[in-house]
């Protein structure tokens, strides 16, 4: 199946539209079910020295949803831990930055268009990730996105579509969930746009040929598709 990436009826809608909101509650339950907060919170523990502040960035944020639950699960952390969302639209929820205050972050919201703000950033952070958002782009852009995290980040991870006809007929059953026409027709076109194999780290490996990056990627929880992107160098460091 080759790679195609098509505009969602999701981007275009006015943030206060009806079917919006449907869509994105939508989304928070396919996450759930899809466990991509407990798949995310792994690595950050894992390679992350939480035993001081850090500093952590989400692409394509939304309403802060994920991030609250992905973070929860880690505990109290550090005081002077801050957490930058970035989205280009201004959904971030009351609720989702209580969530990520009450377990100390320091909560930091831009609303921009991700390349912008990363051209005009200069930050570097321990950790970024993203989630069903990567797949909005084509390959070119995401040389470009990845050229800059390279440079900014020493921990990348993302949770994306799988592209195959298992996930292509996972995206179909969803009606059974009661989602909305928004989101049934988005999902056939987030699946069209994922990946396999190995296109992330060959995308990765284009922009940067240091051998520090140790890369991973793979098939996870039946139609998600999971990629690491990790500097060895700062585990030296530590």
């Amino acid at each position: 199946m080759k790679r195609r990436v098509e505009r969602e009826i999701l981007d275009d809608l006015p943030v206060d539209h009806p079917q919006a909101k449907r869509s994105r509650r939508d989304l928070i339950l396919i996450n759930r079910l899809m466990g991509h907060a407990s798949l995310l919170s792994k690595p950050l523990e894992r390679h992350l020295p939480f035993n001081r502040p850090i500093h952590l960035l989400e692409m394509g944020s939304g309403d802060g949803t994920l991030s609250a639950r992905l973070l929860e699960r880690l505990g109290n952390v550090c005081a002077g831990s801050r957490i930058q969302l970035v989205d280009q639209l201004p959904i971030l929820s009351e609720a989702s930055r209580r969530m990520l205050e009450a377990r100390g972050w320091i909560v930091e919201e831009s609303v921009s268009d991700i390349f912008e703000w990363l051209s005009k950033n200069e930050t570097r952070f321990d950790g970024c990730f993203a989630n069903l958002f990567i797949h909005h782009f084509e390959t070119r852009a995401l040389k470009i996105l990845f050229e800059h995290l390279s440079k900014h980040v020493d921990l990348f991870m993302c949770t994306e579509p799988r592209r195959d006809a298992i996930a292509a007929w996972g995206a179909v059953g969803l009606r059974l969930l009661g989602c909305n026409k928004v989101t049934l027709n988005d999902a056939k076109l987030s699946v069209s746009a994922g990946f396999n194999d190995d296109e992330l780290t060959q995308i990765w490996n284009s922009v940067t040929d240091s051998p520090s990056w140790h890369l991973s990627e793979q098939r996870a929880r039946g139609f998600s598709h999971f990629f690491i992107a990790r500097n060895t160098r700062t585990d030296a460091d530590e």
